[in-house]
């Protein structure tokens, strides 16, 4: 539906009566109102906007006030910003611009939300100021706060007027933006109409809006080439759940002066919101259960005599606390008399036929009047009692089957109780063996266990354990400088150690070694698996290694590793290489590096050296980054350029463009700007940009004409200033200047410089200048190394 508004409604209601004879204000008062355009940064011909807040409390207590900055462009349920403040009664604050003084936004666009513990007032502005001026010369537009309860919703519209904008839009008297905020935290779409006086259509186009979104766009968005001089605006919600608040903004091109046409209020809610109001009710009459009431005046309404039945009291409302025990005797019970309930007392206990209580066999105690008790007599219960498997733990008390309660019925001397599987028989115990767990302690220089096998396929002594991962299924220990476990053998293996999925052989030393292994001719240790790590090393002390290796030949290896299916091997500690790795296959890699950390300062691979002419890494070949690179230092290349897909056709082009050189160290700045009633603009640069650069160089050009454009005034104070055009003139400006920061002054490039003496007479890129490979630079500065990488001296086996 559209909702009939009217702008003297508006008018009539915007004044709120604090009282009798008391103080008027001009604004709407509402707990949560909204200023739908609001924001501090640049404007045309160099000027700047800035917003002022007011909020008054005119109630008679303090009010606490929280604003919210909600930035266009994006949903704001997380807003940009808030602040609060408590207001005390009768106290007006104000915050001169607001968007930096509340939020520390130096350029930031939207709308802001208002929300009070009681009703307040809220007004702004929100003024450009020329560049170089006061707020004396400044011209702005005013907007009071919406309470959020005027939005419309899905299925209502309404109307906003003063439309004005000709084109071109440089040459318009007027200039014409109109905008919309989400208020109620929900999404939608507007779709807004233009009409010219007569009613007829101009445009027409939808918004959407996510929630509490304030958006802002020119006429020219929704009618293309417009030249309109009275026009207004239909905006309606065509669907979704949100809420919004519409407004427009006609800005003087010229003097920058601007005035603000709200949307306009339903007379409904001006209503609701004035100081007044009125109701329907005539009369109140007492219905059931109640007494009073009247057709005039303050009516009271009471609960009448007897008006609560027992259909009027709830299931379970009659509590203990609510019953009276008038008229009872302590121990007395309620009890139904047939035709009601009184307090009587409860009814006497019962009787019984039993006349005595006498102990059986097994049982002690009895008797024939009072409280009897019956017992298990001592020795009571005897062989007979008990049944078949019926002496469970759970039935025995601790400790109490001794030897005397066992009897030795149908034993021979020396026999023991065994299980048998089903039962627990006497027998005579199993003839040799030791008898487990069996712990024994001997000393001798001797041996003290021997056992030999002389089978030639046989095991001389086998430990087998089937428990967890802590478990062991021979275990060797030895105190001071004594050995653990040894193993010894003419020919073959000392220890073999084999596992198809933990260790092997494992070795535990408090201060030794854990496994030590010496050969003169075949490897000192050798592990293999089927399924785990054929070698494993772990360290729980401090700077200790899990695995240590050691060469004492200048041609071998620390470690070496070698894969013999594909040919892949690397080592440590080589001859001239600490860590070296190569790769056979096509897709293989040499030397990987990964980190798992997330945040911190680790480090997949890491290089340093501490000399200033080695360098930290080299590489030999195409390197590719996927990642961001960045270089602390200076950037030393032969050429460069980006690489993406190309627009056109992305899936099977590329397109590239090189890097655009300089002998300079050399900043571009460039922009567009309009050109201010006077022909001339003032163009900002950053607050950082003389901090930055020196030695200035200027372009200027026109768009869509010509003009005699100039600098008017150089570059002082972040900023310069170009004149010598027409009013509304487009111009495109750049700027270069020269790095002079500290790192800059430290570090300049050298643009021409002689070869040092190791590199004299070699050639970057010899091949260019047909030149053998080996009087590049890189050979000359890398021959031994690729000599060991062409012949893998003290490497590969």
């Amino acid at each position: 539906m559209f909702r009939l508004f009217r702008f003297a409604a508006c008018v009539a209601v915007a004044i709120i009566v604090a009282g009798a004879g008391g103080p008027v204000f001009a604004s709407f008062a509402g707990t949560e109102v909204v200023l739908p355009s609001v924001g501090r940064g640049p404007g045309v011909a160099g000027s700047n906007w800035a917003t002022t807040l007011w909020i008054y409390n005119p109630g008679a207590s303090s009010v606490n006030v929280q604003i919210e900055l909600w930035e266009r462009g994006r949903s704001n349920v997380t807003p940009s910003g808030t602040y609060s403040v408590t207001i005390p009664p009768g106290d007006t604050v104000k915050y001169n611009d607001a968007t930096q003084t509340l939020f520390g936004f130096a350029s930031k666009f939207g709308a802001m939300r208002i929300t009070a513990s009681r009703r307040v007032i809220v007004n702004s502005r929100v003024a450009s100021t020329p560049a170089g001026r006061t707020e004396g010369d400044s011209k702005g537009q005013f907007f009071s706060g919406v309470p959020v309860d005027f939005a419309i919703g899905s299925g209502e519209s309404t109307d906003i007027l003063g439309v004005y904008q000709t084109t071109p839009r440089s040459s318009s008297e007027l200039r014409y933006n109109f905008g919309f905020v989400e208020v109620a935290g929900a999404s939608c779409v507007v779709r807004v109409t233009a009409r010219d006086e007569d009613g007829s259509t101009l445009g027409s186009k939808d918004y959407s809006l996510r929630a509490f979104e304030p958006k802002q766009v020119n006429l020219a968005d929704l009618v293309a080439s417009p030249n309109a001089t009275n026009v207004r605006l239909r905006v309606e919600v065509r669907s979704g759940s949100g809420r919004v608040v519409a407004f427009g903004t006609g800005i003087a091109n010229r003097s920058n002066d601007s005035s603000v046409f709200e949307m306009a209020y339903a007379d409904s809610l001006l209503a609701a919101n004035s100081s007044g109001g009125g109701g329907d009710i005539t009369a109140v009459t007492a219905g059931e259960g109640l007494s009073g009431g009247g057709t005039s005046g303050a009516v009271t309404l009471s609960i009448a005599d007897g008006g609560v039945t027992s259909s009027k009291i709830a299931g379970g409302a009659v509590t203990t606390g609510k019953l009276s025990p008038s008229g009872s005797a302590s121990g007395q019970v309620l009890t139904s008399t047939g035709g009601g309930v009184a307090w009587q007392d409860a009814p006497a206990g019962g009787s019984g036929d039993i006349s005595g209580v006498t102990a059986g066999a097994g049982l002690a105690g009895g008797g024939t009047s009072g409280a009897v008790t019956l017992s298990i007599a001592d020795g009571g219960v005897t062989g007979a009692k008990l049944a078949s498997g019926a002496v469970s733990n759970a039935k025995i008390a601790g400790s109490a089957v001794t030897t005397n309660k066992l009897s030795a019925s149908g034993s021979s001397s020396g026999q023991v109780l065994t299980s048998t599987g089903g039962n627990v028989a006497w027998q005579n115990p199993a003839s040799g063996g030791v008898t487990l767990p069996y712990a024994g302690t001997a000393s001798t220089s001797g041996v003290v266990f021997n056992i030999t096998n002389t089978n030639s396929a046989g095991l001389g002594i086998k430990g087998t354990s089937n428990g967890g991962a802590g478990s062991i299924a021979v275990f060797g220990r030895a105190t001071g400088a004594a050995t653990g476990a040894m193993g010894q053998s003419a020919s073959g293996n000392g220890v073999t150690g084999v596992s198809t999925s933990g260790g092997g052989v494992k070795g535990v030393s408090t201060s030794g070694k854990g496994v030590w292994g010496s050969s003169s001719s075949g490897p000192g240790v050798v592990g293999q698996s089927t399924s785990a790590d054929g070698v494993q090393g772990l360290a729980s002390a401090a700077s200790k290694d899990g695995v240590y290796g050691q060469s004492t030949n200048s041609s071998g290896n620390g470690v070496f590793g070698k894969n013999v299916v594909n040919g892949n091997y690397g080592y440590l500690g080589g001859p001239s290489s600490g860590v070296y790795g190569k790769s056979t296959s096509t897709s293989g890699i040499g030397v990987y590096g990964y980190t798992t950390g997330t945040s911190g300062s680790a480090y997949g691979v890491y290089g340093g050296t501490s000399s200033s002419n080695a360098f930290a890494g080299w590489f030999d070949g195409r390197v590719h980054i996927s990642g961001d690179l960045w270089v602390g230092g200076t950037l030393t290349k032969g050429g460069g350029s980006f690489r993406i897909d190309h627009p056109l056709d992305p899936a099977h082009e590329y397109l590239s463009h090189s890097f655009v050189e300089s002998p300079d160290m050399m900043n571009v700045y460039n922009g567009n700007v309009l050109l201010d009633g006077d022909g001339a603009a003032w163009i900002e640069l950053p607050t950082y940009f003389e901090a930055l650069n020196r030695d200035f160089r200027y372009q200027l050009t026109c768009i869509g004409g010509f003009a005699p454009v100039f600098i008017a005034e150089k570059i002082a104070g972040n900023r310069f200033r170009i004149a010598g055009g027409s009013p509304g003139m487009e111009v495109s400006w750049q700027v270069t200047g020269i790095r002079h920061d500290a790192w800059a002054q430290a570090n300049r490039i050298p643009v021409e410089e002689e070869k040092p003496e190791a590199e004299q007479g070699t050639y970057l890129y010899p091949e260019l200048y047909g030149q053998p490979k080996e009087l590049g630079v890189e050979w000359a500065l890398e021959g031994e190394r690729r000599r060991e990488q062409t012949t893998g001296v003290g490497s590969v086996r």
